[in-house]
């Protein structure tokens, strides 16, 4: 796995997964939590207690996070302006909910539903507070889960590849895809530009013109709105 992120320097957005505990042994490398998987742990606790609740009182504090988020998204906010707004509304509300688990933390019983979703949180406190001080950072990892939807519906047909080039294959084709899309580019045309264009290439600036980030827009056209 190291080998995947050699070289690389900087935050990285992800889930708790130990996958990744040996990524962030790196000081060079950090990483930014998904606030999302933490309120997940407290919402069937929510909705299952009778009246007033920790977990309930855990859900506001979410809430107001997340309305946060929507006010900045709305307002077309930069990185900057969001950095700042974070900083102004955010951070008081992630002191409270640090000053709140630490309170309760101790009151609930450890192996309870409640106590593993407190414990989850002050586990992760560093890695879910990363988007505070950085604007270009998400609260959460929701857009990279959206990304990889695809996948999961796809997997089935995975098991008929047969081989672990085929594996590749997929894995490739899949890349190169969604990464036409998330450059706003019709796919289609692009792979259909890509794969023309191939035989001519004769170096390595040749072939660096091809990725989705780098290839003209006007050459494959924008991907349609549905």
């Amino acid at each position: 796995m190291r080998d995947w992120f050699a070289d690389f320097e900087g935050t990285l957005h992800c889930d708790a997964d130990p996958f990744f505990e040996l990524l962030f042994e790196r000081t060079s490398v950090n990483p930014n939590h998904c606030n999302a998987h933490a309120r997940r742990k407290f919402e069937p606790i929510a909705r299952a207690a009778q009246g007033d609740g920790l977990a309930k009182r855990a859900m506001q504090f979410y809430r107001k996070l997340y309305r946060i988020e929507r006010k900045a998204k709305d307002s077309h906010l930069s990185s900057k302006q969001r950095h700042e707004l974070r900083q102004q509304e955010s951070k008081p509300v992630i002191t409270a909910l640090k000053c709140w688990l630490d309170e309760h933390h101790s009151q609930v019983l450890p192996k309870s539903p409640l106590g593993k979703a407190m414990h989850y949180c002050l586990k992760y406190w560093s890695g879910l507070c990363a988007f505070l001080d950085d604007g270009r950072l998400e609260i959460d990892n929701n857009l990279t889960e959206q990304e990889i939807k695809p996948f999961v519906m796809a997997r089935k047909n995975f098991l008929f590849t047969s081989s672990v080039n085929g594996a590749k294959a997929l894995c490739l084709h899949f890349s190169l895809i969604r990464t036409a899309k998330l450059h706003g580019l019709d796919p289609y045309r692009y792979y259909v530009e890509m794969l023309e264009q191939i035989p001519h290439c004769h170096s390595v600036e040749d072939y660096e013109a091809l990725p989705p980030w780098n290839i003209q827009l006007e050459r494959v056209g924008m991907a349609s709105a549905s």
